[in-house]
């Protein structure tokens, strides 16, 4: 039993990740094909957006838990051309229609040479037909941009580039197998704030070596570069950054640490006029919200994406992911594996990725024609009732969820459907 508790604590709450990928199975490409066919066709007013996976990275951080690969010149080619084929299988479908949001992430996009990205750029605005002043994000390493790049992504039209900087202590980065050079970063930060519509900076609370007198000074810095939006985020040490793969300890004064670095990081960015922003972070312009994760989260729209390990979602069908496994030539040997679910199963999706920074019953009733607290005031009451009536903040607009004050194994046994909790233990051997 504890073992099954064990997989189930890793496997049952991720962020944005419902129905989780452990119970997905195989399917057949033309299958998701017919798929986004019959949505296109049946769902004509619905927003679809795009999104373009870059698994490469110069270094593996010892922070990072993407799944990400150290790149060459030549495996970057070699995606890229793979890349394009499973973008002209499927384009054809959206030739009537206008894609709302473009966002490029995961390993390094900008890691892409300037010649690499201009021509994918190019194929990529000739394959898919765009909204006019389309939302583009695009996420970067200071150390991988230059003028001429930025000049590039500003020419396709780039709204909010989002600069993975993380800390400004150089000899923390460097114990974190981080390359990056503070006065150049500076001189990047300057040319994007002039080209560049919006400006996002994640920083992490705690890397290994960092002081709080030292994460305390650079995040002043930070601050007064002023950047419309900075994202805090907590360093969390799962099995898939090098820091577990190394067996590096990760005390309870490193939790600690991190958590008194985290709150003096809100206090410090609402004290200089920051509000913090739904699925967002601490911002001065609503209008540098990133809109890819709106159309994701609070409006459950459906998005495809290319390409390893990229995860898409048909609104009300499916959820699929291609190539968990990556190889030299991964066009040709390609598998998708996913998930089907009903409007029930979609509800759920949406319930849990909302309620970790609001959810409004408002929009819950634009998207499924129903109240919210008619549909899930049980679960709710059980929540209150026997567990914890403090991890549940409601006004007569939304609910959230304190998800740090709630155990994943009892929320999930309220919030996934009883379908979704039987395949899981039936493939982990629970048959209790």
């Amino acid at each position: 039993m504890n073992k099954t508790l064990n997989i189930f604590r890793k496997i049952l709450w991720r962020d944005n990740m419902y129905p989780p990928m452990e119970i997905y199975f195989p399917i057949k490409k033309k299958e998701i094909y017919s798929y986004w066919n019959d949505y296109i066709e049946s769902w004509v007013d619905n927003k679809i957006w795009l999104y373009i996976h870059i698994p490469f990275c110069r270094t593996k951080c010892n922070f990072c838990h993407c799944n990400s690969l150290i790149a060459s010149n030549e495996k970057i080619n070699a995606y890229l051309n793979d890349l394009k084929k499973e973008i002209l299988y499927f384009s054809p479908l959206f030739k009537n229609k206008k894609i709302s949001n473009i966002y490029f992430w995961w390993g390094t996009p900008s890691i892409l040479s300037n010649t690499q990205l201009k021509d994918f750029l190019w194929f990529l605005f000739w394959e898919f037909n765009f909204m006019i002043k389309v939302p583009f994000c695009f996420e970067a390493m200071p150390e991988t941009l230059d003028y001429e790049k930025i000049d590039i992504l500003k020419n396709f039209w780039v709204s909010r580039l989002s600069l993975w900087v993380q800390s400004l202590n150089s000899w923390v980065l460097v114990n974190n197998n981080r390359i990056q050079d503070e006065n150049n970063l500076y001189e990047i930060i300057y040319y994007v704030k002039n080209n560049i519509d919006f400006l996002n900076i994640d920083i992490v609370c705690w890397l290994e070596w960092e002081t709080f007198e030292s994460f305390s000074t650079w995040l002043k810095k930070i601050i007064l570069l002023n950047p419309d939006i900075i994202h805090l985020y907590r360093f969390n040490p799962s099995e898939t950054t090098n820091f577990s793969k190394l067996w590096k300890k990760y005390t309870q004064y490193d939790i600690d640490l991190r958590e008194k670095m985290y709150q003096y990081g809100i206090k410090i960015l609402l004290k200089s006029w920051r509000k913090k922003l739904r699925n967002d972070d601490f911002w001065f312009s609503m209008d540098a919200r990133n809109m890819t994760i709106v159309e994701r989260i609070e409006n459950a729209s459906s998005n495809i994406g290319f390409w390893y390990t990229a995860r898409s979602n048909i609104f009300w069908k499916i959820s699929y992911v291609n190539s968990w496994v990556y190889n030299e030539n991964i066009y040709t040997n390609s598998s998708y594996i996913w998930y089907s679910y009903d409007l029930i199963e979609e509800k759920h999706r949406y319930v849990l990725q909302n309620l970790i920074d609001w959810l409004s019953f408002k929009q819950y009733k634009n998207i499924f024609w129903s109240d919210f607290l008619c549909d899930y005031g049980n679960k709710i009451k059980i929540l209150i009732n026997k567990f914890w009536k403090e991890c549940i903040i409601v006004s007569d607009e939304e609910i959230k969820i304190n998800f740090e004050k709630i155990d994943n194994i009892i929320l999930n046994t309220i919030f996934f459907s009883r379908n979704v909790m039987n395949k899981i233990k039936e493939k982990y051997g629970n048959k209790s």
